[in-house]
């Protein structure tokens, strides 16, 4: 096969690899902002006890028109949307890192096809996620340059800190509920709480044996 035929389909092919992992990494992102906003609430649950409870319970009194007279009433158990709010956080956080795991892949091979590509095309034209993101100024001049010192702490925010405060609201929240579990409902959230620090591990040694 002749060398500009094989640059067209390598270079169709990255197009659509690109494209795939520019979705992936979209909804990534929109994951964590939700995972975030889902941390937010559970510290301030933590913080000032029941206060969830009553806004949920306030909120559904109010939308379904309700008439009770007793402003504390519930109509959801506490423990439930406990074991809601768990069940939830962990599959957001499961999502996040799997799509973490497939962007980061992804663009390893995507950086392997810029490299194919300039070898076929003999120069550096295509560099955008390889050689040229990991330039000092984004524009590819040789191996030795470095990102930016800003570009380069931004990397560990994700991949160490954001585990490392999952697992510390994790075994705070855990903390705070009765242990030993007393209820079926205190059951699950122990081994939800569980998994997610076990999630959290799995990543961070695969961060770690990556490095």
């Amino acid at each position: 096969m002749e060398k500009e035929k094989q640059a067209e389909l390598l270079l169709n092919h990255y197009n659509d690899t690109f494209e795939h992992l520019m979705y992936h990494w979209k909804m990534r992102n929109r994951v964590f902002i939700f995972i975030l906003i889902l941390l937010g609430v559970i510290v301030l649950d933590l913080v000032s006890p029941g206060l969830i409870s009553k806004g949920v319970n306030a909120y559904i009194i109010k939308s379904l028109d309700l008439k009770i007279d007793d402003q504390n009433a519930t109509v959801i158990d506490l423990s439930v949307i406990n074991a809601g709010i768990w069940f939830v956080l962990l599959s957001l956080v499961v999502n996040y890192y799997q799509r973490s795991i497939f962007v980061d892949r992804t663009y390893h091979y995507i950086d392997k096809i810029e490299r194919q590509l300039c070898l076929l095309m003999e120069g550096d034209f295509i560099t955008r996620e390889g050689k040229a993101y990991k330039s000092r100024t984004g524009i590819y001049k040789n191996d030795k340059e470095k990102r930016p010192i800003f570009l380069r702490t931004v990397g560990p925010l994700y991949t160490f800190i954001f585990p490392l405060l999952l697992c510390f609201i994790t075994i705070w929240k855990l903390k705070s509920q009765n242990l030993p579990p007393a209820s079926p409902m205190q059951y699950f959230d122990l081994i939800v709480g569980i998994v997610l620090i076990g999630y959290n591990i799995f990543y961070l040694l695969w961060v770690l044996k990556k490095a």
